[in-house]
């Protein structure tokens, strides 16, 4: 079983070597990643409906890139007001504080945004979808997929 470290002993990580990278060339990303959080946390209600702000929720980089998966595009998506107000009731229902079944609502937003826009394009956007689903939960999930960054 993990050890669970106390907020003294997280306080002192982050003041230690980790801290560098924080400073160092992380600092610009973990800004714009922070100010596209409280973006998208100022956006209530029906303005999660508009083209424009599901354009930025599907390719925003400010999170990360979705590299090759970049030509997986779903713009016909962002128009769609069921794929939009989905999008908008995840965001405003909160996840069960339960780590599993947290993971398995988290799966099955994954499997229903995955089957709602195939209309949009025959491949499959995972990259998107994890990357959407981590900007609307970024206490719950990462869109890192790449061990050795993890």
């Amino acid at each position: 079983m993990p050890q669970t470290l106390t907020d003294e002993e997280i306080r002192s990580a982050f003041s230690g070597p980790f801290k560098q990278s924080l400073d160092g060339r992380w600092k610009d990303w973990r800004s714009h990643y922070l100010d596209y959080l409280v973006q998208l946390e100022g956006i209530k209600g029906d303005a999660w409906l508009a083209p424009k702000i599901q354009q930025t929720l599907w390719e925003s980089s400010a999170i990360t890139s979705v590299g090759p998966g970049n030509s997986v595009t779903v713009k016909g998506a962002y128009a769609d007001k069921e794929i939009a107000q989905k999008i908008r009731d995840i965001k405003e229902t909160a996840l069960p504080s339960n780590a599993e079944e947290c993971g398995l609502k988290l799966q099955e937003h994954y499997d229903w945004l995955l089957a709602a826009v195939k209309k949009y394009n025959d491949r499959q956007p995972k990259a998107r979808i994890r990357r959407l689903l981590a900007s609307l939960f970024p206490h719950d999930m990462t869109c890192i997929v790449d061990g050795r960054r993890i």
